[in-house]
């Protein structure tokens, strides 16, 4: 058995406010409709989004295999702009939590946790939805940057309390930051080290790492149109690309359990057609959706 995870920040409504034409609405509804019935995705998260983007992808896409869950709780003064379809005859959702922090009179969204079961195979699936601020309002050395990592950390580690060391989560979302960040590889724990986080459990491992620059090595013959990460941002003075947008997974599927990460099917989902438009200044779209596969090792014998 095979499940596959997508997370999208669809660029539609930043911070609950509609700015998507009529054109680029259809655009998104596309790429739902690929995903989900094209590439047979079984959960798919998306960022950015509003109640009003979600009726139009529930009114424009075949969604009969799909559940839908809104993750639009306040938050303070903000509020969460996440929502997630999942496939009905493989996940059967048990519990939707909102997870935030007080910092003085603010409140920052950690994430959204979903808890699954999945279907004929007992043991629950702990799925967290991030969307953490813009660099533009929280800045790469903020030291609310490092509060989301520990407080998402802290999340986890009450999943592995309650459902010991091998408790199956996988935590995606654009982080705004890169995996190197402090919030990510010290405050989450999340490593790039395979085989280090075989080992021990309190690691989370991040296959994002490999998606940090160009896949291909430069050549005199070769052409630099693959993605140099998961964001971009036209006008970097520096670098236009960052991979923001990432996810990572727990010790159990790293040969742990009977659930394995497969890790060539993991990486950064380019949709025909779709690149285009995210390196077009003139278009919303920045993100590229990401994926992660997980697969069942059946016991023979």
């Amino acid at each position: 058995m095979r499940l596959s995870f997508v997370w999208w920040n669809t660029s539609l409504s930043p911070a609950g406010k509609a700015r998507a034409t009529n054109a680029q609405r259809q655009v998104v509804c596309a790429m739902v409709d690929i995903i989900l019935n094209q590439m047979r995705v079984d959960f798919l998260a998306l960022g950015e989004t509003t109640e009003q983007d979600v009726k139009e992808i529930e009114q424009t896409c075949k969604l009969t295999e799909f559940d839908v869950e809104r993750g639009f709780a306040k938050a303070g003064r903000s509020h969460f702009d996440t929502c997630f379809l999942y496939r009905s005859n493989k996940l059967s959702l048990t519990g939707s939590q909102a997870i935030t922090a007080a910092k003085g009179n603010r409140m920052l969204k950690i994430a959204q946790k979903a808890t699954f079961e999945i279907l004929g195979h007992g043991k629950p699936l702990h799925v967290f939805i991030s969307h953490w601020p813009s660099r533009l309002w929280c800045h790469e050395n903020s030291s609310d940057r490092n509060l989301l990592g520990i407080r998402l950390r802290d999340a986890v580690e009450d999943v592995i309390a309650e459902s010991g060391k091998l408790a199956n989560v996988i935590l995606l979302g654009d982080y705004n930051d890169e995996p190197f960040d402090a919030s990510l590889e010290k405050q989450l724990m999340a490593t790039r080290d395979r085989v280090l986080a075989k080992e021990r459990p309190h690691l989370l491992y991040n296959p994002f790492w490999q998606h940090l620059s160009l896949p291909k090595s430069h050549s005199t013959y070769g052409t630099d149109d693959d993605n140099g990460g998961t964001y971009f941002h036209s006008i970097g003075e520096i670098t236009r690309w960052r991979t923001f947008d990432q996810i990572i997974f727990s010790f159990a599927f790293l040969g742990n359990s009977e659930w394995h990460l497969n890790e060539q099917l993991t990486g950064i989902l380019d949709v025909e057609g779709y690149k285009a438009m995210v390196i077009n200044a003139n278009e919303i779209f920045d993100h590229f959706p990401v994926l992660g596969v997980i697969e069942k090792v059946e016991s023979h014998g």
